[in-house]
């Protein structure tokens, strides 16, 4: 059986001693594959909670108070002591991660789980939807859906081909600060105000004969996935980065337009990358999970 809910089960007081650890709310939220801002709003709201006040501002970076470092020990003394419980109590249990964008996940994920593990009550698949490999737990029965094979923690993992995806900046039909009649070259590009997708390695998905912009200087936003990419350039009427498949109906209706580059951006490899074990019913998992994504075309 699986859980969906287990992205959400984060309490606020993990969130926290993620944030108490890394003394940075950009570390925090890369860790957990989210915004720095969903960090901040969540430690508010815990602030409210106890009372006291949990967050800082000192030469332009956002720190713990000395009232959070205290509580931040006493919280990770207590999640310490609650994930050995836990572990003596799940030890007959196979607990199964599987980390992918929320699309993935319902759309591949799910959907390929055989049915006799879905039914299985001594197996708990547990859902994080993200696109960064950064939660991954060593020695933990993992399957990962995206684009992360460059990522140093993917070395020892095994890795299996979904698909090739053809990627293009693409933008509203109406508007002004696009020229679709130019080819822009890629500094040019670098240059546009865009919606950008990054991949398991939180680096931009942007590349040029495999020369890549880690990072945006104009990017108005960063996503994990072609269609929140596609959702926000259409709802802010600025260029986004997504794939032909999920523009393909907006293109045919003229409300939005590919922009003309050269070259043209490398093409983004979709996998199924996995913990090696002899497991067989986790095998058995990761491999339905890749047979089921290669007959997914709209991806």
């Amino acid at each position: 059986m699986f859980d969906k809910t287990r992205k959400a089960a984060l309490s606020d007081r993990e969130v926290f001693a993620v944030f108490f650890r890394s003394e940075s709310l950009a570390k925090a939220a890369d860790t957990l594959g989210t915004y720095p801002s969903t960090i901040s709003r969540t430690i508010r709201a815990l602030e409210v909670q106890l009372k006291i006040k949990l967050m800082e501002k000192i030469d332009g970076r956002v720190l713990p108070t000395q009232e959070a470092m205290i509580y931040g020990k006493f919280i990770e003394k207590k999640i310490e002591e609650i994930r050995k419980f836990e572990f003596n109590l799940s030890h007959s249990i196979l607990e199964i991660d599987i980390i992918a964008t929320e699309w993935l996940l319902n759309n591949v994920a799910i959907p390929g789980i055989p049915k006799n593990v879905k039914e299985n009550l001594d197996i708990r698949i547990n859902l994080s939807s993200s696109a960064s490999l950064n939660s991954i737990k060593p020695g933990k029965p993992t399957i990962f859906i995206g684009s992360s094979r460059e990522n140093k923690k993917t070395h020892d993992m095994l890795l299996k081909n979904i698909s090739i995806v053809n990627i293009g900046i693409f933008s509203p039909s109406n508007c002004s600060i696009v020229d679709f009649n130019k080819i822009y070259t890629p500094i040019e590009i670098s240059k546009i105000p865009l919606i950008d997708v990054v991949d398991g390695n939180t680096c931009s998905l942007i590349k040029f004969s495999g020369e890549a912009f880690d990072k945006l200087p104009n990017a108005l936003g960063t996503v994990d996935a072609f269609h929140t990419a596609f959702e926000e350039g259409m709802t802010r009427g600025c260029p986004f980065v997504s794939s032909e498949c999920v523009v393909r109906d907006a293109v045919s209706k003229n409300l939005c337009s590919e922009v003309k580059i050269s070259p043209s951006l490398d093409p983004v490899y979709i996998d199924v990358i996995f913990s090696k074990s002899e497991n067989s019913i986790f095998m058995e998992t990761a491999r339905s999970i890749h047979e089921y994504g290669k007959k997914t075309s709209f991806i």
